[in-house]
């Protein structure tokens, strides 16, 4: 628990010490929910590492997540009533408790309309239990009055706790196969988060406060250049002066340049703060005022009022504030099929404050709102819109789910598993050991039911669109390893065509056990058939002989054969272990490469991952702990090396790289001639992310 409490006192400190209160605000929950967790796991009623971390509930309930995978102790689809649910109890002169509300549903008219909800569309599935009771509306419309009636017995026990029933919502409208990042909702928060420039704030406030003050106090004195003494109505002058200054200082707090005593208007200001203190004094002005006032000149004629109108522009954050509500028109939960008409400039009617109509979006606003346009995932990479494999892997349950209807010869129901489908992809993954796996979107009780009793014909295209996906993944981010979301879409789609495919996913060191599942086993054996006798296998040093003489299931000898010496730091060996571990298997390229081919051959492929990894070696130097940074790096090589591998001629990809310009200097130029002595059987010391201490790789750039 160690972690837990680590990560208590940083939301503590956060929430007591920020600057900023919205800030101050997210630290606050999740201070509760870390304290919520605490308390939980103290009290047993969570196990932490448990795939049914809910001691009250199965494994099939969706639990409220945390960072680092820890289930809080509370289940997504619990707490307070929604104000649909209020409304729902109210016109049906029923007690506003969820027990009665899945009564209500169970009745003659409480089916019918459930299955006037599910044939139009107008629902929303918010967690995947939002699904449950249209499926029984489903079956018994079906005949299947005994697979309703089994699946109410599992579900029943915790309809006192736990809301079955969808949400409001209307169908969606875009047309099969668009996909999106953002929904409209999402876009909008977005928007509304957008916080005012500190730099533009700091001009404008120079424009508004700084400099008429300024001009202010420099009239005040060039009034006053040859006096001697100071009248009362002087003095008065000089307090109204400084207490505007004062004033400013509280109120205008991002220019700083205003508040040094070496700067001219605090110089001016000190010396009025005198005469409003003591106006019994000498000659004046002092020197220091007189060369002030030499210094300034008066301002051009109509610069103050050129600068005031600059300053009464609206900025990028309350443009923002106005184009939110714009945005929150649209259809909530999906993303927007056409996109133009939310980039258009601000209109009489939205024109509000300084946002006066006619003002154009400025191009962070249009960013923000290009999120939520949706499109085909080539159109979308086409546009930019999918700048990592991470992006790629949030897209695919959009298109999964289209696969996931696929089977039901009810469209309704084909349309609700999909809504399901993608429900359930957002539940956070947990914190896992002992080799659990996560739960199944078949362990759901409503999907098994629904599948069990699917009358249409099976998918078909999930394999050609996952064997797609993985080429894309591989041809737009080859320095970037498959991030597990992506892995998992990946196997969804591949299981369902029936196509065998071993993908392993990547181990958090922080909760590694020191074992491998068989799978691992299986993928580094798969990966020998086609890497034996290659130029990766002679870099890294490995044996692939010894990796097929492996049984599939011995996961002890596979442990082995990754083992690395200890070096005292328990989560560094975990890493340099696992990363052993994705040496052997490849970390899915082999399982992959046999079954894609990149439109350019490998050879491009190549070239991108070792651009990559010379990017994040050149960026590593200069963050203040950039081992995690040089950790990408390795992954981005050892993906090179692959690639490398995978071409006609090895040797002539290597002198390739070579005449690269990210090779003409080291660090990058001593990997790949370490590469080229490889290829010739030298033994050479390879490449890998995790080292305890200094990472020697920083030495060859000295």
């Amino acid at each position: 628990m160690g972690y837990v409490w680590d990560q208590l006192l940083r939301a503590l400190n956060t929430a007591r010490h920020h600057d900023d209160e919205p800030t101050r605000k997210r630290a606050a929950d999740r201070l509760a929910e870390w304290l919520q967790l605490a308390t939980a796991a103290s009290t047993g009623t969570v196990t932490v590492g448990s795939r049914s971390p809910l001691k009250n509930y199965p494994g099939w309930v969706t639990p409220r997540v945390i960072r680092g995978g820890f289930a809080t102790g509370k289940a997504m689809a619990a707490g307070p009533l929604s104000d649909t649910e209020k409304s729902r109890a109210q016109h049906l002169k029923i007690p506003a408790t969820r027990q009665a509300l899945f009564a209500s549903y169970l009745s003659d008219e409480g089916i019918a309309e459930l299955l006037t909800i599910l044939d139009t569309g107008d629902y929303s599935v918010a967690v995947p239990e939002s699904a449950a009771l249209l499926v029984v509306a489903a079956l018994i419309r079906a005949g299947h009055a005994a697979a309703a009636s089994a699946l109410l017995a599992e579900i029943t026990p915790y309809a006192d706790r736990l809301k079955f029933s969808p949400g409001p919502g209307t169908q969606s409208q875009l047309k099969p196969g668009q996909v999106y990042r953002y929904s409209a909702k999402q876009v909008a928060a977005s928007l509304t988060a957008m916080k005012p420039q500190r730099q533009v704030e700091a001009q404008r406030e120079a424009l508004t406060v700084w400099l008429p003050l300024l001009d202010r106090a420099r009239d005040f004195w060039v009034e006053r250049r040859d006096q001697v003494t100071f009248s009362a109505q002087d003095v008065t002058a000089a307090r109204e002066l400084v207490a505007a200054y004062d004033h400013a200082l509280r109120q205008a707090p991002y220019c700083r340049k205003y508040r040094s005593e070496k700067e001219n208007l605090p110089i001016l200001i000190a010396s009025a703060r005198i005469v409003a203190t003591n106006w019994r004094v000498g000659r004046w002005p002092s020197s220091r005022v007189s060369h002030v006032l030499s210094c300034l000149k008066p301002p051009a004629e109509g610069l103050r009022q050129e600068q005031s109108r600059i300053a009464a522009l609206a900025g990028y954050a309350e443009i923002g504030q106005v184009v939110a509500d714009r945005v929150a028109q649209q259809r909530p939960n999906e993303g927007f099929g056409e996109v133009d008409p939310l980039l258009t400039p601000i209109t009489a009617v939205e024109a509000q404050g300084r946002v006066v109509a006619g003002t154009p979006l400025p191009d962070s606003v249009q960013r923000r709102i290009r999120l939520g346009q949706a499109g085909t995932l080539p159109e979308l990479v086409a546009l930019g819109l999918v700048p990592s494999a991470e992006a790629l892997a949030e897209l695919l349950p959009q298109l999964t789910a289209l696969e996931v209807a696929r089977p039901y010869r009810d469209p309704a129901l084909g349309r609700l598993m999909a809504a399901t489908y993608v429900a359930f992809r957002r539940r956070r993954t947990l914190l896992l050991t002992d080799l659990q796996s996560q739960i199944r979107f078949d362990e759901l009780p409503w999907v098994r039911a629904a599948q069990a009793n699917a009358t249409g014909s099976p998918a078909t295209d999930t394999g050609e669109l996952a064997l797609r996906v993985a080429t894309m993944a591989l041809e737009l981010f080859p320095g970037t390893i498959l991030p597990n979301a992506l892995i998992r879409e990946l196997r969804q789609q591949f299981r369902a065509a029936g196509i065998q495919v071993v993908l392993t996913e990547e181990i958090a060191a922080d909760i590694f056990t020191g074992r491998f599942r068989p799978h691992f086993v299986v993928a580094a054996k798969q990966a020998s058939q086609l890497l034996h006798g290659s130029v990766y296998e002679s870099y890294f040093g490995l044996d692939y002989l010894a990796v097929n003489r492996l049984r599939d299931e011995d996961t002890a000898g596979f442990g082995r054969l990754c083992a690395v010496p200890a070096s005292g730091q328990v989560i560094v060996d975990n890493g340099r272990m696992i990363e052993r571990q994705q040496l052997w298997t490849t970390h899915n390229l082999a399982a992959l490469a046999e079954r894609v081919q990149p439109e350019g051959g490998w050879l491009p492929l190549a070239e991108r991952a070792l651009a990559r990894c010379g990017e994040l070696l050149t960026l590593s130097k200069t963050q203040e702990r950039g081992k995690a940074t040089v950790k990408d790096a390795a992954y981005a090589w050892r993906q090179a090396v692959f690639f490398v591998a995978m071409t006609e001629s090895p040797q002539a990809a290597i002198q390739h790289l070579a005449g690269l310009p990210v090779a003409a200097v080291d660090p990058v130029r001593s990997l790949v001639a370490d590469l080229g002595r490889a290829a010739a059987g030298h033994r050479i010391v390879p490449f890998t992310g995790w080292v305890a201490g200094r990472h020697w790789i920083w030495d060859l750039a000295q």
